[in-house]
């Protein structure tokens, strides 16, 4: 059982497989539509990428979130997964449960030398009905976190499609219920933060959900010091 999409390159039991060679995946209009597809047939996605791809933050979430995989196949053909390291023996294999026996890639061993400090931020906001709330505060704070002030875009994918402001997201987000709404949020070079922003419905309101990450520059840099954060 498969679904018709121009991104899918094979099927499997129960998953799609979508291949790419591109250094950055993210989560662009086509990948997007794909995940949701392959949600509503019931299906997974693996997406199968050379070792040098890396995945945007938006787009790891929303694969998450579907519960696919991302799978990694080296020059010599071996596969793993492409977020643990752990060495697979086909595309299916990446859905069974680890096991502490599985090899592991002796490079996601390894303790970098970091180049970048990150917060890693999350929250969950409840707002009463109210026909002043403005979604999107939550991620201002978080962008004060790091050398930035607020983020600088906005949209469904990547690239995002809009500037950055509370009034329009929360106009968007209005638009989509009772259905859930799921926003891409990034900055720039001045304010570096990736994540999403996704508002639902709920019996006494509204809740405004937030995940993502954001930089605060190298180590060495003042305000990359958590003693000095506000």
């Amino acid at each position: 059982m498969g679904i018709e999409h121009p991104l899918v390159d094979g099927t499997g039991a129960g998953y799609v497989v979508s291949e790419t060679v591109g250094r950055l995946v993210a989560l662009t209009p086509m990948r997007a539509d794909l995940v949701v597809q392959a949600a509503a047939a019931g299906l997974r996605v693996v997406f199968l990428t050379p070792d040098s791809s890396r995945l945007t933050e938006p787009f790891r979430q929303v694969l998450d979130a579907a519960d696919g995989r991302w799978v990694v196949r080296s020059g010599d053909g071996a596969l793993r997964d492409g977020s643990t390291g752990t060495s697979l023996l086909g595309l299916a294999d990446g859905f069974r449960s680890p096991r502490t026996t599985d090899a592991v890639d002796p490079r996601y061993l390894e303790v970098p030398r970091p180049e970048q400090v990150q917060f890693v931020v999350s929250a969950s906001i409840r707002h009463r009905p109210d026909a002043g709330t403005r979604l999107g505060r939550a991620w201002e704070t978080f962008a004060a976190l790091g050398p930035g002030t607020t983020p600088s875009g906005w949209g469904s994918h990547e690239p995002v499609e809009a500037d950055w402001d509370k009034d329009t997201l929360t106009a968007a987000a209005r638009a989509r219920m009772p259905q859930d709404a799921r926003f891409v949020v990034v900055g720039d070079e001045r304010t570096p933060l990736a994540g999403s922003l996704t508002a639902r419905r709920t019996e006494h309101g509204m809740e405004e959900v937030v995940s993502g990450l954001v930089g605060l520059g190298a180590p060495a840099a003042t305000r990359s010091d958590a003693r000095t954060m506000p």
